[in-house]
């Protein structure tokens, strides 16, 4: 199955404010070992997807501060910010139009730790609903 994953960065820079800003929001700043949000998400879904298949939807206006994590990922420009629903439906549009048979959305603005635990069953069950096919 061809799959493809969205990784959502945009934002106005609010909620962490004064170290966000419009211009640099959550997902590019340095918070965790000098790592990016961004660049932790696109770490955890390496393994899952290949990059050519990886879509990073921004803000037009943030286009440069995207432009340097997006080596052999597409950099999708959202004409305007409409939050999550249109970044979501501007990337389900370009994966339809690569034939992708599903889609992996993914915030860029979560911290997600790795404590060396297995996944309990019930989130192993909700991780397989994540990857049911669309057709």
């Amino acid at each position: 199955m061809k799959t493809y994953a969205l990784v959502m960065a945009g934002g106005r820079g609010e909620r962490l404010w004064p170290l966000s800003r419009e211009d640099r929001p959550k997902p590019f700043l340095p918070l965790f070992e000098g790592k990016t949000l961004l660049e932790a998400t696109l770490e955890r879904l390496a393994p899952l997807v290949p990059p050519e298949r990886t879509l990073l939807a921004v803000r037009r206006d943030q286009e440069a501060v995207a432009r340097p994590y997006a080596d052999g990922i597409r950099l999708l420009l959202e004409p305007l910010g409409r939050d999550t629903a249109g970044a979501v439906l501007l990337g389900v549009a370009e994966a339809l139009k690569e034939g992708a048979e599903r889609l992996l959305v993914l915030p860029a603005d979560h911290y997600v730790g790795d404590d060396g635990r297995p996944w309990p069953p019930c989130w192993r069950r909700r991780r397989r609903v994540l990857w049911w096919p669309w057709a």
